[in-house]
């Protein structure tokens, strides 16, 4: 198999895997995958070097943890590592300062408030934030092409889907903070229907109590006038029209064994919204939706 060529010029030994050494690396000259490299871990917030390997290399993973480790020591992307449970643990990007400037000139993508990680970051959030990650490339990888569906847009939590509504189940005004993990929408090509998803991805961690109050404010969420506003804006800042296409609501919540599907599914339908929530396992390392 002939080796790709990643533009990489000089010797990449001996540099530091945590802390960036710009004049000891070699020479980088950013070429086009770089900026596409750079513009999914913008868009996917944390990515390891195999899920990257995955959207822009498919090639041997040495070649990929060099050209990832030039991005890192000049300055565009940064790194973090898993809490070392067993053995060496595989490097985190996400993005720093200069490569939020390749996606301004590149793509003239004005970005707000940058991604950062804590000293003390923990393995749960790590891994909590790259289960959300590979939720989306799978997403995207097995609607690739299809006949039959299509992915219209995704998108990481942010300022845009979160949000808060009330707790009508209180007298006293209460309200139920929102934050999906993604909110993602899919077109049926057959029928041009529209279902839009809020991604919850749940590690097992959470009590059940906390479960069934974010139940709680995903329908009042959805049987209010907020959720319209996320959907319109949502379409508007990708110019996508619905046109004469009907729509519906999901929430999908990813977990990670079949009796945490089926506590979930339970909550669902005592909090009176079973035709609503879904729950899907990760099975053979990949999402079933």
């Amino acid at each position: 198999m002939r080796k790709k060529n990643l533009g990489i010029k000089g010797k990449t030994k001996r540099l530091n895997r945590f802390k960036a050494e710009p004049k000891k690396a070699p020479n980088l000259h950013i070429q086009k995958r770089d900026q596409e490299i750079i513009r999914s871990v913008h868009n996917y917030k944390f990515l390891t070097g195999e899920q990257i390997n995955r959207l822009h290399f498919n090639t041997s993973m040495t070649a990929v943890n060099r050209r990832l480790l030039l991005l890192f020591h000049h300055g565009y992307l940064s790194r973090a590592f898993q809490p070392e449970i067993l053995g060496r643990t595989p490097a985190i990007y996400y993005m720093d300062k200069k490569g939020y400037q390749v996606l301004e000139d590149a793509y003239g993508i004005e970005v707000g408030r940058p991604v950062r990680v804590k000293k003390d970051v923990t393995l749960q959030f790590l891994s909590h934030e790259l289960a959300v990650s590979d939720f989306f490339i799978d997403l995207n990888h097995r609607h690739h092409g299809m006949r039959t569906r299509e992915v219209l847009f995704w998108e990481r939590t942010n300022s845009n889907i979160n949000t808060r509504v009330i707790d009508k189940s209180q007298s006293k005004t209460t309200y139920i903070p929102v934050q999906p993990d993604g909110f993602y929408a899919v077109r049926d090509k057959r029928t041009g229907k529209v279902t839009f998803t809020f991604l919850e991805v749940d590690m097992g961690t959470m009590r059940l109590s906390r479960i069934r109050t974010k139940l709680i404010g995903y329908k009042n969420l959805v049987t209010g006038r907020e959720v319209q506003r996320i959907v319109l804006s949502a379409m508007s800042r990708r110019e996508i029209d619905l046109g004469q296409s009907k729509g519906g609501i999901k929430v999908l919540f990813v977990v990670t064994s079949p009796k945490r599907q089926e506590n979930i599914l339970s909550l669902a339908k005592a909090s009176g919204m079973p035709n609503l929530v879904r729950a899907r396992y990760l099975q053979n390392s990949s999402f079933i939706t």
